[in-house]
């Protein structure tokens, strides 16, 4: 949690946030630490907590987060809104087999 707490108080104290940033945090413990939240709004900033995961809600957070690792990979390579629209695409159609077994995994039915 050090680790994090340090990162965090780093990041915040180094990246100029020109408007104010609101967290997104999920209802992980480490996130409801009061050293965190107050690192946060010390420096002008708020925070927001999702609402607590449902075994059916998991499914998209998967998705959401394979496509987001993507986009990593490919993020360097990318010049345009055209090229970002391609490897979303890309990306979709190339891996319904994988976004369809976390559905499957949290009980849909094929």
């Amino acid at each position: 949690m050090q680790y994090f707490i340090a990162l965090l108080s780093a990041l915040l104290q180094n990246v100029i946030l020109v408007d104010l940033f609101c967290f997104t945090m999920d209802n992980l413990n480490i996130h409801h630490n009061p050293e965190i939240l107050e690192l946060i709004t010390r420096a002008g900033h708020c925070y927001i907590f999702r609402a607590p995961y449902w075994s059916c809600d998991g499914a998209i957070e998967y998705v959401f987060n394979t496509i987001h690792l993507y986009l990593l990979f490919f993020y360097p390579k990318l010049q345009s809104m055209n090229g970002l629209e391609a490897v979303l695409e890309n990306i979709i159609e190339n891996d319904l087999d994988l976004f369809s077994v976390y559905f499957r995994h949290v009980g849909f039915s094929n």
